[in-house]
């Protein structure tokens, strides 16, 4: 007769082995997306409308800048066969300064909100990620800099890109 430890084990094993067979998939595809080669980047801000022209000329700049330092060892353009990484930001908020005000935000759409974000998507031919992210623009500890709307457009970008090479 066997012992109740030794069901247990035998349990337990199977259940491990299960496991690493159910999650087999899943990383196997996270380890082919983290070895994702691009051709290129293109940014696409069809998405935010020309009526925040500042701020979508940030936002654009750093894309721009922040896009190419953070993928380099997965951009090769030499590489013909490599898909080209879209991106595409389709909502900015910059929250208020008096964050109990309501105010408009590029949709059209109004709302009170005490965070920045911004919204957009990665594309690669037949796969489209969603992006969210947010910042807390900490008006009282960060000084004048916490009112300045590139700062905190920066910041939005930086954490957007950082998701994109995580998320891609």
């Amino acid at each position: 007769m066997r012992s109740k430890a030794s069901h247990f084990a035998r349990a337990l094993k199977f259940f491990a082995v299960a496991g690493l067979v159910a999650l087999a998939p899943v990383l196997a595809a996270g380890e082919s997306q983290a070895q994702s080669v691009f051709r290129g980047v293109q940014i696409d801000m069809s998405g935010i409308p020309s009526g925040a022209l500042e701020t979508r000329r940030d936002l654009q700049a750093c894309l721009a800048a922040k896009l190419p330092a953070v993928l380099a060892g997965r951009i090769n353009p030499g590489a013909r066969n490599a898909p080209v990484l879209v991106v595409r930001p389709t909502s900015v908020w910059l929250a208020s300064i008096i964050a109990t005000t309501t105010s408009e935000d590029d949709r059209g759409g109004s709302g009170t909100s005490s965070l920045d974000q911004l919204e957009g998507e990665a594309i690669l031919p037949g796969r489209r990620v969603p992006l969210l992210v947010s910042a807390n623009p900490d008006f009282g500890t960060t000084g004048a800099a916490g009112y300045n709307a590139r700062v905190r457009t920066e910041a939005l970008c930086t954490n957007f890109v950082y998701w994109i090479a995580r998320k891609i």
